[in-house]
């Protein structure tokens, strides 16, 4: 229990709201990975978009160039 005591006292330290939400929606995130429940989540419909996207990822005209991702997405970073 001495992790979950230290996890506690951290959340409980955190004053801002924004953070606290993001570390959240983080251990969320966490638990279903581990334990499977982030792809149950999906709908069927995001399954089956996940599972077409994995398959066309084998094609290499259908992948992007690191660079360019990088170039396109560096507003955000």
């Amino acid at each position: 229990m001495v992790v979950k005591e230290k996890l506690h006292k951290i959340i409980d330290e955190i004053k801002d709201e924004k953070k606290l939400e993001g570390f959240y929606r983080l251990i969320s995130s966490l638990e279903k990975l581990q334990i499977g429940k982030l792809y149950d989540s999906l709908t069927d419909e995001q399954k089956n978009e996940l599972n077409l996207s994995y398959d066309e990822s084998f094609d290499e005209k259908n992948l992007l160039n690191h660079e360019e991702v990088k170039s396109e997405y560096s507003k955000w970073l």
